[in-house]
């Protein structure tokens, strides 16, 4: 559809059941980060908590249909749209925190000390100018330009 008259929109479908799929179908292990977030931020004792997930368990690999989300997952997805951002904002750098730390001192022994310092410096200077351009405009960092290297 590249037609400019067209007037097309994207709505994102909010009903609860629905969302709660979406979370449910998150990858295991980013899934498991979110939902000891919301452990603790619904206050959901251990062993509730573990058997709520016993319960919603459908990982059966011979399981053809897809996976539905459980009571906990619509919980999830009905938190406020701000707070549920900032859970999965956390779960990510959760994720990705420590691999970047064990990349970054690899770089150091592959690549050396001033390489790996002028390779650090730039990355804070592209991420210093996303963060002046605001949290909703990541998609255009370097004004569409790729630096030397």
């Amino acid at each position: 559809m590249d037609d400019p008259d067209t007037d097309a929109t994207l709505a994102q479908d909010m009903d609860p059941k629905r969302r709660g799929n979406m979370v449910r179908r998150l990858p295991r292990s980013f899934r498991s980060k979110l939902y000891f977030r919301y452990q603790s931020k619904f206050q959901i004792p251990q062993l509730e908590f573990n058997k709520m997930l016993e319960e919603s368990d459908d990982q059966d690999p011979s399981r053809v249909k897809k996976q539905q989300g459980g009571v906990f997952d619509i919980r999830v997805a009905n938190d406020r749209q701000e707070d549920l951002r900032v859970e999965v904002k956390k779960a990510i750098k959760s994720t990705v925190q420590w691999p970047s730390v064990t990349q970054s001192l690899k770089s150091i022994v592959t690549t050396g000390l001033v390489r790996s310092i002028r390779y650090a410096r730039e990355k804070m200077d592209k991420y210093r100018e996303g963060r002046k351009r605001g949290i909703g405009d990541r998609s255009n960092v370097n004004g569409g330009e790729k630096k030397p290297t």
